[in-house]
């Protein structure tokens, strides 16, 4: 396609308006053992405007099928959260008790209406087409089906975990138990169907620490954990109704290091991680997207950090490597829609304390991420991937004692690629070059 085509009209907008509120205190109830409560509460509604591409566009006469869709969703969220903990020695043994538990409640509302839109040709577009007409989830005979699901879900957990550490501080060892008890109720509002998913799950989690000298830690990790899906089917014999929960088995094994004179440190880290019951997207015949849950996603792999802060001639340098190598896996084998398996970042800055660059601090950096793969659209025979790509950031800043005055820049030499997306329909591509000029003033 043309470097500048979108088959977005001037109207489409999706605009996002949310608040959040939270509140905590921390009590010391005795000596040793204390208190903390936290409650939150927020709101995301989101209304768009927008088109998605319907099917493969004609390769021969350039006209792309176009579907609008006007989605309204509004979320709200509040829980609290309660947390006990308590301090104690057996002698050498030095103990943390702590319990406590989450109460959530979500309430979902979501609302879409389709109709499918004038197509437009990629080659030689028009805009400034007339605003669809459509009716709110009215069918229209010939024209994508409307949706609406309301959800409400309840979740309360509660824990006990216990850790000990000994011969001062060179072996940690912590344990603990989750129970969860979740409460989903999902009304399609098109065809008033009602259906619930109440789920119930003991989780577990233990790991140990040793430090055979101060500069370094060995670990080992093992939890579970419950992920409430609260969407809903989208799709198939299963339309409509709640997601089932997933559980996940994280195991992890590592060595830390930091220098007591910080000019090293790092980690490196192995995994076994594995996903039950996986959100999946897929194509429906309309070419908009169905959601659904297909078998296991498993990851095997590595990640690992190193880093290093000295002072130089000039002033501090720091510097810091990542590297992230996986093996993700769907129930089908292949890489799942959305992931990659490598991604590595370097960055480096200098600051100036001498000279006549004094106050100054330069840094630069590279970032790279390996190839992603993205749900098909109908029609579409071949999967779309999106290439690996390697991008660039660069800095300078001006500090005194009550300013700072910094210009940063990403995408250094102007490289085009696909950050991300939803679909093979539904990519985000890089703006290209960009700069930021920013001032502060601290009084």
């Amino acid at each position: 396609m043309p470097k500048d085509f979108s088959f977005f009209e001037t109207w489409s907008d999706g605009p996002n308006y949310g608040q959040y509120i939270s509140g905590s205190l921390k009590t010391e109830i005795a000596s040793g053992f204390y208190s903390s409560l936290v409650l939150n509460f927020n709101t995301m509604d989101t209304d768009w405007n927008r088109l998605n591409a319907n099917g493969l566009t004609n390769a021969t006469t350039g006209v792309m099928n176009r579907t609008y869709q006007n989605v309204y969703q509004g979320d709200k969220l509040g829980n609290v959260l309660l947390d006990l903990v308590k301090s104690f020695s057996t002698g050498s043994v030095a103990h943390k008790v702590s319990f406590g538990g989450i109460v959530t409640t979500q309430h979902n509302f979501q609302i879409a209406d389709s109709v499918f839109y004038s197509p437009i040709n990629i080659n030689n577009p028009v805009y400034d087409l007339p605003f669809p007409k459509f009716s709110r989830l009215v069918p229209i005979p010939g024209n994508p089906a409307p949706s609406g699901v309301e959800t409400v879900a309840d979740q309360h957990s509660g824990y006990l975990q216990e850790q000990f550490s000994a011969f001062k501080d060179q072996l940690i060892v912590v344990g603990g138990l989750r129970y969860n008890n979740f409460h989903n109720t999902a009304t399609n509002r098109v065809s008033r169907v009602v259906s619930t998913l109440d789920a119930k799950q003991m989780v577990k989690r233990w790991g140990v620490v040793y430090k055979p000298i101060r500069a370094a830690s060995i670990y080992y990790n093992y939890s579970e954990s419950f992920v409430f899906n609260t969407g809903t089917f989208v799709g198939g014999a299963r339309d409509g109704q709640p997601l089932e929960p997933s559980v996940g088995q994280n195991k992890e094994v590592g060595v830390k290091i930091e220098t007591p004179d910080g000019h090293l440190f790092g980690s490196v880290a192995a995994y076994d991680l594995a996903l039950t019951k996986v959100r999946v997207l897929f194509p429906l015949p309309d070419g908009t997207g169905g959601i659904g849950q297909f078998g296991t996603e498993t990851n095997k792999g590595y990640e690992a950090d190193i880093g290093t802060s000295f002072e130089t001639p000039l002033g501090s340098l720091q510097a810091i490597f990542t590297l992230y190598k996986g093996d993700q896996k769907d129930f089908s084998g292949a890489l799942p829609n959305g992931v990659t398996n490598d991604t590595w970042s370097a960055y480096a800055s200098q600051t100036i304390n001498a000279g006549p660059l004094k106050r100054f601090k330069v840094g630069f950096g590279m970032f790279h991420k390996g190839a992603v793969p993205f749900a098909s659209v109908a029609g579409q025979l071949k999967q779309f991937i999106a290439p690996a790509y390697t991008t660039s950031t660069a800095m300078l800043s001006y500090e005194a004692k009550a300013y700072r005055i910094a210009l940063n820049l990403d995408n250094v030499f102007d490289k085009d690629y696909i950050e991300g997306g939803e679909n093979a329909t539904w990519l985000y591509t890089n703006p290209g070059f960009t700069w930021k000029l920013s001032a502060e003033y601290r009084f």
